[in-house]
């Protein structure tokens, strides 16, 4: 794996399954490229520009590119979306591998009213990026979305600004789903037990603060196996959705303390892999999105 370099000593007890680990870590480089937009909303794609930036270097998840480190795009390259095969060769020269992009193509705003038509006082403004991510190695668009960022308040400042949190908040998901980070298993810290039925219930995991860990983040907890492609000889990973576990407790740089989501419903078999196979458990978190709705809530 790029991202990881792991080496495991595994040590089982009738109790406790303890995984002493060593690793480094390799963040990755993603440029943003400067925002750009219809014409009209020049300085919304300013401020949009701004607050995903921002919020990509405040979650200390990757070395950043910043804007100001490409050659400054002239006012008619403002109103058009960027050339792809540019950039690429742009922020290849500043060692990134994934490039970051946005075009405002709508603004929408005005006051609000309430279910009967009156007018409730307060103002929205909504914002409609186009949001795209490519890989500087291929040159493709590994992912393209319309992200709307809605605000309202009292005053129209006060609903932009609501506006560009959204935007920050789902332009960090957007990334953080195409560049997710992998956290091995550390330690068990509390089990349940039902009907002589024992149950993961909280544990500890190898990413912490430095990694971009923040109380109440959601992990997926996955069963990694390897398979081999028969044609080619080639072996690969695949995944399963074991469960998914919130973040209760950020420990410190590298290590965190986690809450299983509804372990009793699958406590039991991963509980049951930690103690025969802890190196096939792996967490995946997609970055710092703290709306983001368990699966396992819904289940009953």
């Amino acid at each position: 794996m790029r991202k990881l370099a792991l080496l495991f000593f595994v040590a089982l007890s009738a109790n406790t399954t303890h995984v002493v680990h060593a690793q480094e870590k390799e963040k990755e480089t993603v440029a943003i490229y400067p925002f750009t937009s219809a014409r009209g909303y020049w300085d919304y794609a300013l401020e949009v520009g701004n607050a995903v930036e921002a919020g990509v270097l405040r979650s200390n998840r990757f070395i950043v590119v910043e804007r100001n480190r490409f050659a400054s795009i002239d006012e008619e390259e403002r109103f058009k979306e960027v050339n792809t095969s540019e950039i690429v060769e742009q922020a290849s020269k500043f060692g990134a591998t994934t490039i970051v992009t946005g075009h405002v193509v709508g603004v929408s705003q005005g006051d609000l009213v309430d279910s009967q038509g009156k007018l409730t006082g307060n103002e929205y403004v909504e914002i409609s990026l186009s949001f795209k991510i490519l890989d500087v190695q291929t040159s493709q668009i590994m992912k393209s979305e319309l992200l709307r960022g809605r605000g309202e308040g009292s005053t129209k400042a006060a609903a932009l600004q609501k506006a560009y949190q959204v935007i920050d908040r789902l332009g960090r998901a957007q990334i953080g789903d195409y560049l997710p980070q992998h956290f091995d298993f550390m330690d068990i810290v509390e089990t349940d037990t039902r009907k002589e039925v024992e149950y993961l219930k909280r544990f500890k995991v190898w990413g912490g603060s430095a990694d971009g860990l923040q109380k109440d983040d959601v992990i997926d907890v996955q069963l990694i196996t390897k398979v081999t492609n028969p044609r080619n000889g080639q072996t690969i990973e695949e995944k399963q959705l074991l469960g998914q576990a919130k973040v209760d407790e950020v420990n410190g740089e590298s290590t965190s303390t986690c809450t299983l989501i509804n372990h009793r419903k699958t406590g039991e078999k991963i509980l049951g892999l930690i103690k025969s196979n802890p190196e096939s458990v792996r967490m995946e978190y997609k970055g710092n999105w703290h709306e983001r709705r368990s699966i396992w809530d819904m289940l009953p």
